[in-house]
């Protein structure tokens, strides 16, 4: 049996490597082409009180998935998201209301249902420093 941290033929295993196969491996499903995007922090509001910030891993105009480990909601709640980045020293916010379409090991599938208030609220503003 190979050493920790070795693979076939005593070739070392990368880190990246590890860490992809203790991952859980979930199932894809996106109906709209998605996009990566910049370094990201989205909150979850639910009834009105915030239950969870994460970031979120990419998003396409119907949705978003947010990579979380243990994601509070069930698939069918209603939330707010409020999704804050950071694009050099401008910070972007949009709100955006959704449901959550699903839930697994990997973090949440969130649908978009509406906008809020519009596409962009507060629009893009300097990092104070």
């Amino acid at each position: 049996m190979p050493e920790a941290g070795m693979h076939r033929a005593g070739h070392r295993e990368s880190h990246r490597a590890r860490e992809e196969r203790a991952m859980p491996q979930c199932e894809e499903r996106r109906r709209q082409r998605r996009r990566a995007l910049p370094p990201n922090t989205v909150y979850v509001y639910h009834k009105g009180h915030r239950v969870f910030r994460c970031p979120a891993a990419d998003a396409s105009e119907s949705g978003t998935f947010l990579e979380s480990g243990s994601f509070p909601l069930l698939p069918g709640a209603t939330v707010d998201l409020v999704l804050v980045f950071k694009v050099g020293d401008l910070i972007q916010t949009y709100r955006k209301r959704g449901v959550v379409a699903r839930v697994n090991d990997c973090g949440a599938g969130i649908q978009f249902v509406r906008s809020v208030q519009g596409r962009r609220i507060g629009g893009a503003h300097r990092e104070k420093t």
